[in-house]
């Protein structure tokens, strides 16, 4: 009677439970990045419709957020708010 590792560590109820939380998780998780990666790809449609290169307005938003110690935390002190009521 050999009892695979899978047969066993189904026969735990905390570890099925578990890892079904963690499946869950993933798919969240993977929703939120399909997400955001559409959100970028619209943004540079838009951006490329009205003649402007989306690289170059990322780069700029991402140095203004986050180009120096001073941008970084008025990004913080700006997104603290919203985070916490999300």
């Amino acid at each position: 009677m050999t009892h695979s590792l899978k047969e066993k560590l189904d026969s735990i109820p905390l570890f099925s439970v578990f890892i079904s939380k963690i499946f869950v998780n993933i798919k969240r998780v993977w929703a939120q990045i399909i997400a955001i990666l559409l959100a970028f790809l619209t943004g540079a449609i838009i951006l490329l419709a009205t003649g402007y290169s989306p690289l170059e307005a990322y780069s700029a938003l991402l140095v203004g957020s986050f180009g120096n110690l001073t941008s970084i935390g008025l990004t913080f002190s700006k997104a603290t708010p919203i985070i916490f009521t999300a």
